[in-house]
């Protein structure tokens, strides 16, 4: 019964003194928002590739170009790398007059954003 009662004084105290033992700082801690904000662009650059699949025309132009190739009658001329680096670039030619579009509808939003 003894023992009990220590072991619940114990607790209680080190309940409620144990906010004074974190009242120091670690000068050599992350900091937390530049780490949280670097997670997040990673995770946003991670979904680049699906962006570029899903919203661009990037995989008819890939389609066209493998159907191209059979209908040529070789297997591997040119090889899926290249066929790849094709519809890419010309994904990039095709959405550059749509790029541009909306980055001119929102440079007031960029401005007021940036002289604020």
């Amino acid at each position: 019964m003894n023992i009990k009662k220590i072991t619940f004084v114990l607790t209680f105290f080190l309940i409620i003194f144990s906010s004074s033992l974190f009242a120091q700082t670690d000068p050599s801690a992350v900091d937390q928002p530049a780490l949280v904000t670097k997670l997040a662009i990673l995770a946003g650059l991670s979904l680049l590739p699906f962006a570029v699949m899903i919203l661009t025309s990037f995989v008819k132009i890939i389609i066209v170009l493998s159907l191209f190739r059979s209908a040529l009658g070789v297997q591997q001329t040119p090889p899926n790398q290249v066929l790849t680096g094709l519809a890419l670039l010309l994904t990039i030619f095709v959405m550059f007059p749509t790029g541009v579009l909306m980055y001119n509808s929102s440079k007031e939003v960029i401005d007021r954003a940036s002289t604020a």
